[in-house]
């Protein structure tokens, strides 16, 4: 029994510092909560997803809730929109982005260029 015990201390001590050798650094995480944001403010932008489109105030919302049980095993900021802001875990489409008077576009593409712009600014 104490052996039972003791290694059970160790897996949960394991276990824990598996959980933070993972998490997202501070840096990282403030500029993927930044583009949350950016995403949410947008100004004449659809986001379309699986076919239909929605306002930036529903992706950032959509993004968030999705994210949000994996947001700790994320190593970056490019990596929140590698896994969870470029396309369907359900169906594998990719998600689109369309910009006022534009095509739509890969939301990665648009994605990692807001991310390059709060980069530049957080220098």
């Amino acid at each position: 029994m104490a052996m039972f015990k003791r290694y059970t201390g160790l897996t949960v001590l394991w276990a824990l510092m598996a959980g933070s050798a993972f998490a997202m650094p501070p840096a990282e995480d403030t500029k993927a909560r930044a583009l949350l944001t950016r995403i949410e403010t947008a100004r004449d932008v659809s986001f379309i997803r699986n076919g239909s489109e929605y306002t930036a105030a529903n992706a950032a919302e959509f993004l968030r809730r999705k994210c949000a049980r994996d947001w700790d095993r994320l190593a970056s900021a490019r990596a929140f929109i590698s896994t969870c802001a470029s396309q369907s875990s359900t169906s594998g489409k990719p998600y689109l982005i369309k910009l006022a008077g534009a095509a739509p576009r890969p939301s990665a593409e648009v994605l990692g260029e807001w991310l390059d712009v709060i980069e530049h600014n957080t220098k």
